[in-house]
Parts: C-alpha cells; sequence; structure tokens
C-alpha cells in the first residue's frame, strides 16, 4: 500500500480525543469460583468502570492456557480458556443446578492445581446435562456456531482429546502417525475421541456466548474492550500442530526498529509509552510526558511491571530524585507513587490513558501479576470484592473528570 492509499478511518481516536480506562486480566476478578470469570464480577466490573467515567477495559489475551498458565502462550489462537466460563451464567441456563457447585474454592490467589479440575468438572457435567436434554433452547444456537466456527474448532478439539488422552505430554511425544497428521490415524482417533471431542467443542460454545452477553453489556455502557494478541503461540499448539509450515518456531520477537516505527506511523498506529520506564534523568526520554504526541496510549504499569507501588520501593536513591523532581516535588511515600503516575498520564496529550487496578489500589509487590523470566507464581494474583469498594472508584471519577477524560465530556467517540 502507497502512502497515498492509505486509509484515514484507521486510528482509532479521532483529533482531540481523551479517554482513560484501567487494566485488568478476566482471571483476577473476583470470584466464588477460584478464579475470575465472565459472569456477574465482569458485569459489574464494567458498571464500575462506566459510572467512573472510563470508556476502555483492556483484558490480557483470553485463550487457553498450558505449561505456566500464561495467557501468552496459549494453545490456540482462536479457542478461548474454559476456565473462565461462568458457573453462575451456567446455572441461570439450567446447564448445570446450584448443588453442582458447592465446592466452592474460596483463594485470594488462583489455585490451578485446584481450579483446572475443578472447573472442567463442572463443564463435563454442563455437557452431560445438555446431552440429557437441558439447555433445549441452545441447540439451535450450538449448530449453528460449531458449524461456522469448523475451520480451526475440529482442530483444537481433536488437540485437546489427544492432549487429554497422553496426559497433557507435548504432541511431539505423541505416535509419530499422529504428530505427522496421517489421515488413517486422524479419522481413527475422531472415532475413538468422539465424545471428548464434543465436551471441548460444547465449552467453546458457551465461552463464546458468555463472551458476547459481556460484549453487549459493555457497549450498553458505553465501555470499549481492548483485548490483547498471544504473539507467543504455544509450540505446543494445536495451531502449530495443524499448520506447522505457517510458522517459524526459533526467531525472536526482535526490537522496534525505525523502519516499524515508520510502518505504525505510516498507518496511524497508535504509539505506546510507559511512565515507569521515563525517570532516567534524560529530557528526551521518549517515555515522558512531555515527549507525547497526541496519538499515543499511556501506561502507569503494564502487566509485565511491577505495580507502581513495588517500582518506587525498588528505585535507588537517585532515581526517586529525579521522578520527585519531575513532579516539582521534594519527596514523597511510597503509597503516593501510583497515584502520582495515575495524575501524570491522565494529565498528559496522550488519547487514552490506562492503568492497572493494582496502581488505582496502591498495591504493592503482593499484587505483582507477572515476573518476565520467573517460573512459578504467575498470573495468579486476584482482585476481593472489598477492594471494589467505591472510594478508589470516586477517586478514579474525580481524576478523570478534572483531567478532561470523562466518558460525559467525549463527544467523538465512535460506537
Amino acid at each position: 500500500m502507497t502512502p497515498s492509499a492509505t486509509r484515514t478511518d484507521i486510528p482509532p481516536f479521532p483529533p482531540a480525543y481523551r479517554a482513560s480506562g484501567l487494566l485488568l486480566h478476566v482471571t483476577s476478578l473476583p470470584s466464588p469460583y477460584g478464579i475470575g470469570d465472565l459472569g456477574p464480577a465482569a458485569f459489574s466490573w464494567i458498571d464500575r468502570l462506566h459510572d467512573a467515567g472510563q470508556r476502555w477495559w483492556q483484558a490480557l489475551p483470553v485463550g487457553p492456557t498450558g505449561y505456566g498458565n500464561s495467557p501468552y502462550q496459549s494453545l490456540s489462537s482462536f479457542a478461548g480458556n474454559g476456565l473462565l466460563v461462568s458457573p453462575h451464567a451456567l446455572i441461570s441456563e439450567g446447564l448445570l443446578h446450584p448443588n453442582d457447585c458447592e465446592a466452592l474454592i474460596a483463594t485470594e490467589v488462583i489455585d490451578y492445581d485446584a481450579v483446572i479440575p475443578f472447573k472442567h468438572g463442572l463443564l463435563q457435567k454442563a455437557w452431560k446435562n445438555f446431552k440429557a436434554g437441558e439447555g433445549k433452547d441452545l441447540i439451535p444456537a450450538y449448530d449453528e456456531w460449531c458449524a461456522t466456527q469448523e475451520g480451526w474448532l475440529e482442530d483444537y478439539a481433536l488437540f485437546r482429546a489427544l492432549k487429554a488422552k497422553y496426559h497433557g505430554a507435548y504432541y511431539l511425544e505423541w505416535p509419530e502417525e499422529l504428530v505427522e497428521r496421517r489421515q488413517r490415524a486422524l479419522a481413527e482417533a475422531r472415532r475413538e475421541l468422539a465424545s471428548e471431542m464434543d465436551e471441548v467443542r460444547f465449552a467453546q460454545f458457551l465461552l463464546f456466548r458468555q463472551a458476547e452477553q459481556l460484549k453487549a453489556h459493555a457497549h450498553s455502557k458505553g465501555v470499549r474492550l481492548i483485548g490483547d494478541l498471544p504473539f507467543f503461540v504455544s509450540p505446543d499448539s494445536s495451531d502449530v500442530w495443524a499448520n506447522p509450515e505457517l510458522f517459524l518456531l526459533d526467531v525472536d520477537l526482535g526490537v522496534i526498529t525505525p523502519d516499524v516505527a515508520t510502518l505504525r506511523d505510516q498507518f496511524q498506529v497508535p504509539g505506546t509509552r510507559v511512565l515507569q520506564f521515563a525517570f532516567d534523568g534524560h529530557r528526551d526520554n521518549p517515555y515522558l510526558p512531555e515527549n507525547f504526541v497526541p496519538n499515543t496510549v499511556v501506561y502507569t504499569g503494564t502487566h509485565d511491571n511491577a505495580p507502581s507501588r513495588e517500582w518506587y520501593e525498588e528505585l535507588h536513591d537517585d532515581q526517586r530524585q529525579i521522578f520527585w523532581g519531575y513532579l516539582k516535588r521534594v519527596s514523597g511515600e511510597s503509597t503516593e507513587a501510583a497515584p502520582a503516575l495515575m495524575r501524570l498520564a491522565w494529565s498528559s496529550r496522550a488519547a487514552l490513558s490506562i492503568a492497572p487496578l493494582q496502581d488505582l489500589l496502591s498495591l504493592g509487590k503482593e499484587a505483582r501479576m507477572n515476573t518476565p523470566g520467573r517460573p512459578s507464581g504467575n498470573w495468579n494474583w486476584r482482585a476481593t470484592e472489598a477492594m471494589m469498594a467505591p472510594p478508589a472508584f470516586e477517586r478514579l471519577g474525580e481524576l478523570t473528570e478534572n483531567s478532561r477524560r470523562a466518558a460525559a465530556q467525549d463527544r467523538t467517540v465512535r460506537g
């Protein structure tokens, strides 16, 4: 595409657009079932965002996870994570009975060893009840959905069924005829594992159905959803197994070169800035707000960074001085770091400002979501209902109003 043919409707931000939102993974939502899901807490979360004048909810990838439970190491580029299915919604639709969910798991962090068999057991019960005639009204929608998603669903269903048969083994450790996808072996596997494949299909149907309902609620409240790409599709995934010719499995991501920046600017894709990277003492640091262009999304920190309170506590004294000096203050406490970064982000010229919920609540290292390179203990932080108390969101609403980012002040958002 030549520059003259560049479309002008691609950028998500109209001129003078100002908005804000929060970053929170679905798994971190409060829930009585051991892990956040697409149930009532997700709807309440959207309502809280709306009431605080927020226009955006950024979540992380919601694909099925494998080893380490990282949403960025997905077992499929198309499927969703069945752990996010809401048991509450399944009870409402008659696919589960309340006594099916008596063994609730209430923990402050996600215990995947307990959650995975618990949620899979509920999905198996829901499938069994569906086959027995419960939820009959869903049959046409289920059949239509399976037909429209067949291009990826059949490979994924067989992949998951085989993975269960071989006790979670990497697919390269399966029998050679399955690794090489010989047609006779695949046909035999489909016959043998037909029931297991049906369960996989049904779980995906339920998840996609609930996701559409949540999306509709968000849009009714004027809240837009930002997902993320599982750009590290796991080498042990249905995609790689089914289409290995499409993947370069030994190439790293590289760096953002000038050519990449030029391509981004050509298509007016917003750049991103993380304030935690800004305070090295150099005035030309691109992460300093004074160096932003409006077509920018600014973050206090991301899921790969420490919460801003922890970030501040780990700074050297000279960096702390730079930080407070930039804010024209002598010094401050660690509890003030996250609010200060949020005020800086919200007052900047960036079109969109986003902070993790941890920063809104000024939480520390106990609330870290992910530490790249750490082999365990990642992706298990959860918010509690107590954390969702009104005062924090009232402060967010005031900040958003004062920085002219409130939803009611924005008349330029497309539907």
